[in-house]
């Protein structure tokens, strides 16, 4: 869990931010579609944002046909897309977050997906820090004011029509909403706080009585198992230790339902079959210990644990079918990695049992990171050394039954932003291209279907 955090797997209703593989050139507008042998890419379009603060262009949203690669309709924005969020696409809406300039506050405009035509563009009170989170009629929006008083504020906007319904200051900036159970949970530095969904008002606040878990709490977005939201809260005393709690509350009320003390810095916790998983890794004067745990969401109690052997980091779990994997990559005494050492392992989620490791690394690797899994497959990023501006490196594609190796890709400037459709993943890059690269690449084998350049 050293200086990656794992991406998440994106679900097909996220679209992407214009990045860019290192491919073929192609001119602008224009797509260039590999000789390989044809796929089956998805009918359905792939929607991202084009345009990065060096160009100095107004971003575009585009889209771009899932067969062919090319251009569909594009649509300009009037302002700066910004790297970080990508635009959201809910029940034919495409959401998305531009501004006049990085250090103006934001603007959130509705699209039609079918045609690009603005349905209806709303400037905010503050600059976003998140993407919008839409549910039902309603969007939510976490947003960083220069109000000293206040510095964060959420607003909660009509889907149809951008008109603000409620908006609430709150003394820091929100850094995950989350909506379960009728309510608003929004979480931040000190701050566990939910609000009614529709009016606004305060449903319940847990912010104060963070204080007596941990000072200058860290806390986490919420993961929701049934009636719980369980939360990762963590701090830095000063002059001492770090402390690490797992917190779980009822959604409705707010009141504690357990907590627990973790040894170590921990990933984010993942819910799947009945069962909450997560890692932990403590640096300790014998060296670095890592464990993977399956925990009761009831209680908090240890169901399993994996212990790995010393100085072997492991990454943050993924979950599917049954299964758990995560990356293991051996660490020095310095905190470097150890090339050629690293592996991925997959466990029985009810019993912890290991059903497979796979050994895979390369001279030059910085790390493994298991990034997605679908269609029986897990996707491995493997991270080399690079300068500030790029990361690179390359994926290996896993058979989930056994491990077995599929494939192996160089990617030599990506972004782990994808999703997978219809036996293509869709993804985005930086190579220079100064409006940004969109990709397709055939899930059986990792050839390049399509390149479109904005």
């Amino acid at each position: 869990m050293r200086g990656f955090t794992p991406a998440r797997h994106v679900v097909v209703t996220l679209l992407m931010v214009a990045l860019a593989l290192t491919v073929a050139a192609c001119a602008p507008g224009t797509s260039t579609a590999s000789t390989a042998p044809s796929a089956r890419p998805s009918a359905a379009p792939v929607y991202f944002l084009s345009g990065t603060p060096a160009s100095q262009k107004p971003a575009e949203l585009i889209a771009v046909s899932g067969v062919t690669g090319r251009a569909l309709w594009r649509h300009s924005t009037g302002g700066v897309a910004d790297p970080s969020f990508v635009p959201l696409l809910v029940g034919g809406v495409i959401y998305a977050l531009t501004a006049a300039s990085l250090s103006s506050n934001s603007v959130l405009q509705a699209f039609r997906a079918s045609d690009g035509a603005l349905l209806w563009a709303q400037p905010t009170m503050g600059q976003a820090f998140k993407e919008p989170v839409v549910v039902g009629a309603m969007v939510y929006l976490s947003l960083r004011t220069t109000d000293f008083a206040h510095q964060g504020l959420l607003e909660a906007l009509r889907a149809s029509s951008g008109a603000v319904v409620w908006s609430a200051p709150l003394a820091v900036v929100v850094t995950a909403v989350t909506v379960a159970g009728g309510v608003v949970i929004v979480t931040g530095t000190g701050l566990l706080t939910a609000f009614n969904a529709q009016t606004g008002a305060l449903a319940w606040d847990f912010s104060a009585a963070l204080t007596l878990i941990s000072p200058a709490a860290l806390v986490t977005a919420p993961l929701i198992v049934g009636s719980s939201l369980i939360v990762k809260i963590g701090s830095v005393v000063t002059g001492g230790s770090p402390a690490y709690h797992l917190l779980a509350l009822d959604v409705a009320t707010g009141i504690e339902r357990w907590i627990i003390s973790m040894d170590g810095l921990f990933s984010l916790p993942i819910a799947s079959g009945g069962l909450v998983y997560l890692t932990t890794t403590l640096d300790n004067p014998t060296g670095l210990t890592s464990s993977l745990f399956a925990l009761d969401p009831h209680n908090g109690a240890t169901v399993w644990r994996y212990s790995a052997p010393a100085n072997v980091d492991l990454s943050a779990p993924l979950a599917v079918g049954g299964s758990i994997v995560l990356t293991q990559n051996v660490v020095t005494s310095l905190g470097d990695t150890v090339p050629t050492a690293g592996a991925v392992l997959a466990f029985n989620g009810a019993t912890g049992r290991l059903l497979w490791r796979t050994p895979l690394g390369a001279a030059a690797e910085d790390g493994l990171f298991p990034w997605l899994i679908s269609d029986g497959a897990v996707w491995v990023f493997v991270r080399y050394p690079a300068s500030a501006s790029m990361i690179v490196g390359e994926f290996a594609q896993l058979n989930l039954s056994d491990g077995a190796l599929r494939w192996e890709k160089s990617l030599p400037a990506i972004n782990l932003h994808a999703f997978v459709q219809d036996g293509a993943v869709y993804s985005d890059s930086y190579s220079g291209a100064p409006n940004g690269e969109v990709i397709a690449v055939r899930f059986s084998d990792g050839a390049t279907l399509w390149t479109f350049v904005a």
